[in-house]
């Protein structure tokens, strides 16, 4: 005879552990809000110097999201700990006039880091749906490229706290192992939405 249903949520309960794959539309951070300011009004910005203009740096392009890897620990079927690691990219375009060969092209890359360890709450918790707010505060991490154009285009990489609070989070279990993450209504440094699909063991 197959198992009874108290049988299934005692093997689901037993499952403390879960790793997820995710996405945010884009992370942010005071450094990486810095990067994009000049570009709120227009798709370029100029950059000045003693004899006029010294360079031209257009609109970040290519900014494909944070792809974020996480572990996530069960202290029971209400509270849990989740570690956060987060990466992006993006580039943005220099035409640079510095001597009589130019304008010189250059592509400047960053890549952004996150550290972020999260502690989640589900206050909804049924068997294929969890609804749960959580919060976490961590670290980040940027840097970027910048040759042998270092005395026009600015260092913009360091360390800076990284901070997040979802205050809406649905977990959809259609099968024994899987799990489906939304997260909305967010505020901080992983972004304000994040979409992802893990596995419970």
């Amino acid at each position: 005879m197959g198992e009874t249903i108290s049988q299934i949520d005692v093997a689901n309960n037993e499952k403390k552990q879960t790793v997820f794959l995710s996405w945010s539309p884009i992370g942010m951070s005071k450094k990486v809000i810095e990067v994009l300011a000049p570009f709120a009004v227009n798709n370029f910005d100029v950059i000045t110097g003693e004899y006029g203009v010294r360079a031209v740096v257009y609109n970040p392009q290519r900014m494909a999201g944070l792809f974020i890897a996480s572990y996530e620990y069960y202290f029971d079927e209400r509270a849990s700990f989740r570690l956060n690691l987060g990466y992006q990219t993006f580039s943005r375009k220099w035409d640079l006039y510095i001597n009589e060969f130019s304008p010189h092209y250059f592509n400047e890359r960053f890549h952004f880091f996150q550290l972020m360890p999260e502690v989640k709450y589900n206050y909804v918790n049924r068997k294929r749906v969890n609804l749960f707010l959580s919060g976490g505060l961590g670290l980040n991490y940027l840097h970027n490229t910048r040759g042998r154009y270092s005395d026009i285009v600015e260092d913009r990489g360091g360390f800076e706290l990284g901070f997040q609070v979802w205050l809406l989070g649905l977990e959809i279990k259609p099968a024994e192992n899987v799990v489906i993450r939304l997260n909305a209504i967010g505020y901080g440094t992983l972004g304000v939405m994040e979409f992802g699909l893990g596995y419970r063991f």
